[in-house]
């Protein structure tokens, strides 16, 4: 599915795509793909940065929702833990909020 390599795959929940962190640059890349009547992968694209969260190298550092819309991340957290939700940061990405 990657060219140049994936760690920490997770498929998405309609089949089709493949979610992976390239090594080097941690980027989360989604491949499509068809299965009839091989694997043949369609697509690649760059997703966002996510080498701010957690190892690249870890496993089970994110999930895909089941909607396949939106990702959750763990981040190692400075100073003692604590959980953060952001609901809807696309939205809140668009509208330039902090």
């Amino acid at each position: 599915m990657s060219i140049n390599g994936g760690v920490q795959p997770s498929w998405a929940h309609n089949g089709r795509e493949l979610f992976y962190r390239e090594p080097v640059s941690g980027a989360l890349m989604a491949a499509t793909s068809t299965t009839d009547p091989d694997i043949n992968v369609q697509s690649r694209a760059r997703l966002f940065d996510a080498s701010p969260h957690s190892a690249q190298f870890s496993p089970g550092t994110y999930d895909v929702t089941s909607d396949d819309q939106r990702f959750v991340f763990m981040r190692l957290a400075v100073g003692g833990a604590r959980l953060v939700l952001i609901d809807n940061w696309f939205e809140e990405l668009r509208e330039g909020r902090n």
